[in-house]
């Protein structure tokens, strides 16, 4: 599983699975998502949110949403 840091803070981990991918945001519940595309991995979660795709189609169709909420994180850290 890659990690993507910044500074030496982790930003971003990206996770394959079987039947999709995930890009883990660590502090996911501080970005302004306004399309509704993450998920937080359980009821009490209370910083990292991720975002998960079943096909390559909605990777791309989701790009400039993906790189606006790089953006933000990183403006986060």
């Amino acid at each position: 599983m890659p990690c993507y840091t910044d500074n030496g803070k982790n930003i971003i981990l990206l996770s394959a699975l079987n039947d999709s991918a995930t890009l883990s945001f660590f502090k996911g519940s501080l970005i302004d998502d306004v399309h509704s595309l993450l998920i937080a991995p359980g009821k009490n979660s209370q910083s990292a949110w991720y975002m998960k795709f079943i096909s390559v189609k909605e990777i791309k169709k989701a790009k400039p949403i993906i790189v606006d909420y790089i953006k933000q994180t990183l403006e986060i850290e």
